[in-house]
């Protein structure tokens, strides 16, 4: 299987302390300073839709945004543009663009450097129904891949992953790991070879 269109959901470890209108002059921050190396276009609010997505920071190749689906705020990182690579090299991008940008929100003094990120659990799914439904021949291709992953960035075996039973959602993995590391160490561990 060719996994493409990759999204990763670090949840907010405070929401209590977010103000969801802070984020978009920050994210038009983004965009006028040119932060990363996709082109970053516009931002569109949808704080009035209960449990949406929120802030998004939309963007040629990705989307960035402030998501509250299923009422859980985080930064959520949605590829939509196809990418060249192995499934675990388009993996491993995802997860280093939506870290970087965690930390980045962690530094942004808008926020008052409050805001910080559950590493502990975290969500990656594949936002293509048609190239990965939610069924168990899906979980079976994609599981390698992860843990391969998951292995070398948490530094560790110990974490349980969960995949949404109803075959009407998108194919998404839940991953619940036993330590809580920064977004830094993550990221140094997913980039060290």
């Amino acid at each position: 299987m060719d996994f493409q269109h990759i999204n990763v959901k670090f949840y907010l470890q405070n929401p209590q302390d977010l103000d969801p209108h802070q984020w978009n002059p920050v994210f038009q921050s983004w965009i006028r300073n040119k932060i990363g190396p996709e082109l970053l276009i516009d931002v569109a609010d949808y704080l009035h839709v209960p449990a949406g997505p929120g802030m998004v920071l939309v963007g040629l190749e990705c989307d960035f945004a402030l998501d509250n689906s299923e009422g859980r705020w985080g930064l959520k990182y949605n590829r939509k543009a196809p990418q060249a690579g192995s499934n675990q090299e388009r993996l491993e991008n995802a997860l280093k663009t939506t870290l970087e940008a965690c930390i980045r929100v962690e530094q942004e003094s808008k926020f008052s450097k409050k805001l910080k990120f559950d590493t502990k659990e975290f969500e990656i799914f594949i936002n293509d129904r048609a190239l990965a439904p939610n069924n168990i021949e899906t979980q079976k291709a994609f599981e390698p891949v992860l843990k391969e992953v998951l292995h070398r960035m948490l530094g560790q075996k110990d974490y349980i992953l969960e995949r949404a039973p109803d075959p009407r959602e998108r194919f998404g993995i839940l991953v619940k790991g036993s330590q809580d590391l920064s977004p830094e160490q993550l990221l140094k561990n997913l980039v060290k070879k």
